[in-house]
């Protein structure tokens, strides 16, 4: 099922004084409104970014270990039923169900020294999540999932919601974070 927000954040205490981020070493960071992502003509004009995909599908190890698949990530804006517009990124995916609520991140990875000609883009800050898994097709060899984009839409219409960003993501930490302001 697609739709615009179908995301959403957890809360976890503190263990022996100590958040899950700084024992692990580190946080993932978030973008909205197309972060990383540009209009292509590799790609058909296609609005696009590289994405890495985080989760723990149940069809492959009985979803015991977690995987991570990299592929691009393209967005799609649709007009639903009730003539809404949809918006989600598309990506080619082997994950099956049970890798729902994984993060999809961009720049994924400790960042790298760059010694020749080459660019890390305009939106290089690393490990930021641009979106969940939500859905994806059951038949065996559809590999594309899906992920609500993150962003302004018609429900979360907003540039900022504080200081938390725009759109669904924007609010949803604005949310989070007013109410626990430790936890961010």
């Amino acid at each position: 099922m697609v739709c615009n927000n179908d995301i959403a954040t957890v809360r976890l205490a503190p263990r022996n004084g100590a958040y899950a981020g700084t024992t692990l070493g580190g946080w993932y960071g978030y973008g909205w409104n197309g972060y990383s992502f540009l209009a292509t003509p590799i790609f058909g004009n296609a609005t696009v970014a590289a994405i890495t995909q985080i989760g723990y599908p149940s069809a492959i190890d009985n979803g015991y270990l977690m995987l991570r698949g990299d592929t691009f990530g393209k967005y799609i804006a649709t007009t639903g039923a009730n003539g809404k517009q949809l918006m989600n990124i598309q990506i080619g995916s082997a994950m099956t169900g049970g890798s729902s609520g994984g993060p999809w991140l961009v720049n994924f990875g400790t960042s790298p020294v760059v010694t020749g000609s080459a660019s890390l883009g305009n939106s290089a800050v690393r490990n930021t999540v641009v979106g969940v898994t939500s859905w994806g097709y059951t038949e065996v060899g559809v590999n594309v999932q899906g992920a609500s984009w993150f962003g302004q839409n018609a429900e979360f219409p907003l540039a900022a919601y504080g200081s938390y960003g725009a759109g669904n993501i924007g609010k949803i930490m604005y949310d989070t974070c007013t109410q626990s302001p430790a936890n961010c």
